[in-house]
């Protein structure tokens, strides 16, 4: 059965409602692929870890460089790919106790100052991860007593920070406009939920 054009989105018979404005519809796709992949990684490392146990006690042969596998790879790209998902849906946590008792101008301006700073100390993390990342690679960097290559996973920490940093600033910017508290998402939400 075809889609037509006035029909939403479904994934798996389930009605997916895509955001109105094009940005959105980018980021929330975006992270739909990237929780698709993340998922994904995360199946093959069950696999990878049943099918070494299986053979470890079976057959008395564990697969080597199994905890290599699952630890320097896999597990740092599932980790980095939720940091960028978990900002960019607002998952983080949020100690707000006392954030919430200021006057809205105050808390605008706190807004925007925790999102420069975030953004500088995430540029600084990603510059060193970038820097790291090039050197793993010059020197075809393998895990400890182990032949596993694992050089190309530090590119993951580059680029997720990079992508944090632009997260960041959209977050500080979000705070000029006025734009910042959760209410106000739910807000938008609302008046989007009640155009379309």
């Amino acid at each position: 059965m075809s889609q037509s054009a006035a029909s939403p989105p479904t994934v798996g018979g389930i009605i997916i409602k895509l955001p109105d404005r094009p940005a959105k519809r980018f980021a929330h796709r975006a992270t739909f692929i990237l929780e698709v992949i993340a998922s994904a990684l995360i199946f093959v490392m069950m696999l990878i870890v049943l099918v070494n146990v299986i053979s470890r006690y079976a057959f008395g042969q564990p697969i080597q460089g199994t905890n290599e596998q699952v630890g320097f790879i896999l597990l740092p790209a599932v980790v980095f790919i939720g940091y960028v998902v978990a900002q960019v849906r607002g998952a983080t946590i949020e100690a707000d106790i006392v954030y919430q008792k200021f006057p809205r101008q105050i808390r605008r301006e706190v807004r925007f100052v925790t999102g420069i700073f975030s953004m500088i100390v995430t540029f600084g993390f990603g510059w060193y991860g970038m820097i790291e990342a090039i050197h793993a690679n010059e020197i075809g960097k393998s895990a400890p007593a182990s032949d596993v290559f694992i050089a190309p996973i530090y590119w993951f920490v580059p680029a997720a920070f990079a992508v944090l940093v632009v997260l960041f600033a959209l977050d500080a910017f979000r705070a000029i406009r006025g734009r910042f508290d959760k209410e106000d998402f739910t807000e938008e939400a609302l008046t989007d939920a009640a155009i379309g």
